[in-house]
């Protein structure tokens, strides 16, 4: 059987950008799931009970089509996905699981998390970094409400120049340090324009991870 990809949508601009990166990673036949964005995005980040309601279906009907391997833009609903009792047909390109294994490939020790701030001050991360003895460190309380500041603006679209260059600042602070790990898809679509290599970005190593069944 082909191996088709599945995209699960959730947002304008964080699934269009998966969309183009996946174009750009020779992926031409992606198969968009739709899904009720605003309704699940008011449970994040962590009314597991209703948000496991909410994607079991999408899930479900997932399981009835054609696709192989899916891959959901929302680092943050990959929680609500661990926690699901269930097993799935289908394979699941994991942003976090992917991040923890290209990490202790290169040996790497200890990172800067940049997310929003429930994951920057949460344990799902971490705990799944440290299961491969990688520290982590967040950015300073200011940082980090920065940090969240922007994504909140890059969501709603509001983002000026003048703030886009002064996160490249903070990154770039950062990552002099240790390597920073992207772990939020609107700080994605920032880094995207950046040229870090001590930069870890989860969604793009989720995407990449799907090239093994090409």
């Amino acid at each position: 059987m082909k191996n088709q990809l599945g995209l699960l949508y959730l947002g304008k601009d964080s699934s269009e950008f998966y969309l183009r990166k996946l174009t750009e990673f020779g992926f031409k036949d992606v198969q968009v799931i739709s899904t009720d964005f605003f309704e699940l995005n008011a449970q994040l980040p962590n009314n597991f009970k209703r948000l496991k309601s909410l994607l079991t279906p999408y899930l479900k009907q997932i399981e009835q089509g054609k696709i192989t391997r899916l891959i959901v833009p929302n680092i943050t609903l990959h929680e609500t996905l661990d926690e699901l009792d269930y097993s799935f047909k289908f394979k699941l390109s994991h942003p976090v699981l992917e991040g923890s294994r290209a990490l202790k490939k290169k040996g790497v020790q200890e990172v800067f998390l940049f997310g929003s701030l429930h994951t920057m001050q949460g344990d799902y991360i971490k705990n799944y970094f440290e299961n491969e003895d990688i520290k982590t460190v967040t950015p300073s309380q200011q940082d980090m409400l920065y940090i969240d500041q922007i994504r909140k603006k890059v969501f709603d679209g509001s983002i000026k120049k003048s703030e886009t260059e002064a996160y490249e600042s903070l990154i770039y602070k950062y990552h002099q340090k240790s390597p920073v790990v992207i772990a939020c898809t609107e700080l994605s679509v920032l880094q995207e324009s950046m040229k870090l290599i001590n930069v870890y970005d989860l969604a793009m190593l989720q995407m990449e991870s799907s090239l093994d069944d090409v």
